[in-house]
């Protein structure tokens, strides 16, 4: 025992000295030493040698052998056999970024670090150096920085009265990077220029001052981790290959080509013997994806940038690859973000899920899934209160038209969209100077002095490829394309994104060389569908100030004035004539420990949110508490009286929010409800002079609408167009695709094989042309009867 730690001892020594020291552990005699004392040194010397064993074998001294021996090295680790580097075992944990043992030790898995956001540094490159290109340089306590830049740019030969983005590489770099080495020689005493990063790292090292963190912050960004290059994982992960690619670089291919680099993989007998069923369930998978339309999408896609259509078809194929049987599939709104080219691809993978044994229920508004539906079940006849009746079960074919608004609206479809083709040659041609809306006519304005409309010059993010496209003013304007065109990316990142950069926002644009035209509009707004707020005590009243009209008539009442009431007093947010026990909220929450919370009606209140004496006050025989509790709807009659008040409820009206109650918190809006409720700010029955200088963007709109609804969404949409805004949609949806002004088609397809602009024009344009996703799905809607035929042919 004495022994072994004394050469464990040795061993170690000669270790950390960096040189190795031969140990004799046995010697052993083939045929006569029995095979446990063999294994037994064997691991002895493996344990000794931390892995590494070498074998002298040498023949009997008996004359019978030549002489000499022979080496034979053993290894156990798992290392280099040329150079002998060790590297770690190749276990799953290692190819995962969120495990510590495969994550990049300096940006720990995320592939981004924070540092210098250099497009938020110059955010405008057709600023020349001279005039403030460097943003940080032109305040007052940075003067300095902006004298000393230009001075030392005069010195080595830098040109300052061109645009930084056409300033060479080497004169980009002085900027960046401060003046070279081997500059000119500087006058006695002067200091190296340090450039836009060496200033920031001198910022760096004053962090303990406030203001300096916030100068820093303002400047802020993600930027590749340069250790992983973005890949997110160690360089010992990076360096197991499997058909030439490592696992980054496999992740980075197209769901589609990743199948095939399967299919194709080159491997022995034995690593196909290993692999194979690996393999199988690798290939299933993909092709589930691809099946739910997703071979666009690459592996290593995050989460956070998917569209819900995207996520919810993700969890398809996840259910689809888990090959379950008896098993109840609930489904809402699966076509979300879905082309109509995929909805009959949706629909086949359903019917392989049902062909399995299993149950799907879907929550469904298109047309194609409706029709393609083994059984219907319509509810109905309206929303809200006027809604929660079965109105028909049974099959889609038998839908009885004068029951259901559904049927109606399924046999009307063709009839509107015929009129659309019309509208939409007239579009194309001659627009209207005057369009209809309430209650007379609203006059066409020039939204601005350019006759044409604003460009995207050079969009470059993502899949996008130098896409330039201009957009006319003063038109509802489609951006359609099948899924992963790069229609958000263009609309989002680019439009949006970059006019806020440009407004000195600070947001994060994709690439693109310059935006043309926008200085038309004042203000431009994107209409997500995020909720509206997170508090309980917002509603739809109180969102589109209407509640303050309505508190301002209680207020006004003989009894108000005669008890003393005013219109803070009608407040539920603040103390004075709200209940205080709830705080207005009409309910109190009730802590359960290790249960749910329970929510319930406040007793001192009963509900009604204010005290008693408020409550008291009634107009037209009503209490606030039960203007709160009415519909949009019964409350636009009730107060028959008030057009302020009515203005404002008319608008939620216009959306189809005329179900929601008064008083319904906005945080339990789904995402429609609360993307309308935002668009219904922007209705009035008026003219709006700053409506010329607005323009609204849409994400998918239609997401949750029934037909009637979308109609009525397009209603409203061409009455904001006809007061002067310009408005841009991402869309899907077929009928309102074509009742749109202009339509910017992306494609071909998704993914690598998309970011083009395929086709430009009014939707009867597209139809007659065709060659696209978009037109052919035009082209079946418009062509489906004798009269929208004609409008096709007689096109252009």
């Amino acid at each position: 025992a004495d022994g072994a730690a004394l050469a464990a001892d040795a061993v170690a020594f000669y270790a950390r000295a960096g040189a190795e020291l031969p140990v004799l552990v046995d010697r052993l005699v083939a045929g006569s030493t029995g095979g446990a004392r063999q294994r037994e040194a064997l691991e002895r010397a493996f344990v000794l040698a931390r892995g590494r064993v070498r074998l002298l074998l040498q023949p009997a001294d008996d004359g019978t052998a030549a002489p000499g021996r022979r080496v034979l090295d053993l290894d156990r680790r798992f290392s280099c056999r040329d150079c002998g580097r060790e590297q770690p075992e190749p276990t799953p944990q290692l190819f995962s970024f969120n495990s510590p043992l495969g994550a990049c030790p300096t940006c720990e898995g995320f592939g981004r670090v924070t540092g210098v956001d250099l497009d938020k540094v110059i955010p405008d490159p057709r600023v020349s150096l001279a005039d403030g290109a460097v943003v940080p340089f032109q305040t007052p306590s940075n003067r300095e920085l902006q004298e000393w830049m230009l001075k030392a740019a005069e010195r080595i030969g830098v040109r300052t009265d061109v645009p930084y983005g056409k300033l060479r590489a080497d004169e980009r770099a002085f900027v960046l990077d401060g003046e070279p080495s081997d500059a000119p020689a500087r006058r006695r005493g002067a200091h190296r220029f340090p450039g836009v990063r060496g200033f920031f790292r001198w910022l760096e090292r004053k962090r303990y001052k406030t203001h300096v963190r916030i100068l820093l912050a303002r400047y802020r960004g993600y930027t590749p981790c340069a250790a992983c290059e973005g890949r997110r994982l160690r360089p010992e992960a990076l360096a197991v290959r499997v058909g030439g690619l490592d696992i980054a670089q496999l992740t980075a291919l197209p769901i589609g080509e990743a199948l095939a680099w399967t299919e194709n993989l080159d491997l022995d007998v034995a690593d196909r013997a290993r692999a194979s069923a690996l393999l199988a369930e690798v290939q299933a998978r993909l092709r589930y994806l691809i099946a739910v339309g997703l071979d666009y999408l690459t592996l290593a896609r995050q989460a956070r940038t998917l569209s819900g259509g995207e996520a919810q078809r993700i969890h398809l194929a996840s259910a689809l690859g888990a090959k379950l049987t008896d098993t109840l599939y609930c489904l809402d709104e699966p076509t979300v973000g879905l082309h109509a080219r995929d909805s009959q691809r949706l629909l086949d993978v359903l019917g392989n899920l049902t062909r399995a044994g299993n149950t799907v229920v879907l929550v469904e508004h298109d047309p194609v899934v409706i029709r393609g539906a083994d059984h219907v079940l319509d509810l109905g006849p309206g929303g809200g209160a006027r809604g929660g009746r079965v109105l028909y079960a049974g099959s889609p074919a038998d839908m009885p038209v004068e029951r259901s608004e559904t049927a109606r609206l399924l046999e009307a479809r063709v009839r509107r969209l015929a009129d659309a083709a019309a509208a939409d040659a007239g579009v194309a041609s001659a627009p209207p100077a005057t369009a209809k809306r309430g209650r007379g006519s609203v006059k066409k304005k020039s939204p601005a002095p350019r006759a044409d409309g604003f460009t995207i010059h050079g969009a470059r993010e993502n899949n996008l490829k130098n896409v330039t496209v201009t957009i006319p003013y003063g038109r509802l304007t489609c951006v359609t394309g099948v899924s992963g065109s790069g229609k958000s990316t263009l609309v989002e990142q680019v439009l949006y994104a970059g006019w806020c950069r440009e407004q000195g926002q600070g947001a994060e644009a994709g690439a693109y060389d310059r935006l043309e035209g926008m200085d038309a509009f004042d203000e431009v707004v994107l209409m997500t569908q995020a909720p509206v707020g997170r508090s309980a005590r917002s509603n739809a009243a109180t969102y589109l100030k209407a509640y303050d009209e309505i508190r301002r008539v209680f207020a006004a009442t003989p009894a108000a004035r005669l008890a003393g009431v005013a219109p803070g007093h009608f407040s539920f947010n603040t103390p004075g004539g709200r209940c205080e026990e709830c705080c207005g909220m009409g309910t109190v929450t009730l802590e359960m420990h290790f249960m749910a919370d329970l929510v319930v009606a406040c007793d001192a209140c009963g509900g009604a949110r204010f005290k008693p004496h408020v409550l008291a006050i009634r107009h037209r025989g009503r209490t606030i508490g039960d203007v709160l509790a009415m519909t949009i709807d019964d409350a636009h009659d009730f107060f028959v009286d008030e057009p302020r008040i009515r203005a404002r409820l008319a608008a939620l009206r216009a959306v189809g929010l005329g179900y929601l109650t008064l008083g319904q918190p906005t945080s339990t809006l789904s995402g429609g409800e609360a993307q309308r409720l935002k668009l219904a700010s922007f209705v009035d029955e008026g003219e709006d002079e700053s409506a010329a200088r607005r323009l609204l963007i849409f994400d998918e709109p239609t997401t949750g609408l029934h037909l009637s609804d979308v109609a009525r969404l397009v209603d409203v949409l061409h009455g904001i167009v006809a007061r002067g805004a310009t408005v841009v949609v991402v869309e899907h949806n077929v009928d309102f695709i074509a009742a749109a002004d202009w339509v910017v088609d992306l494609g071909p397809d998704g993914g690598d094989r998309g970011g083009e602009v395929v086709a430009e024009g009014a939707p009867i344009e597209l139809a007659r042309r065709g060659g696209t996703a978009t037109a052919e799905a035009l082209r079946a809607l418009l062509q489906a009867s004798p009269s929208s035929r004609r409008s096709v042919a007689n096109a252009g």
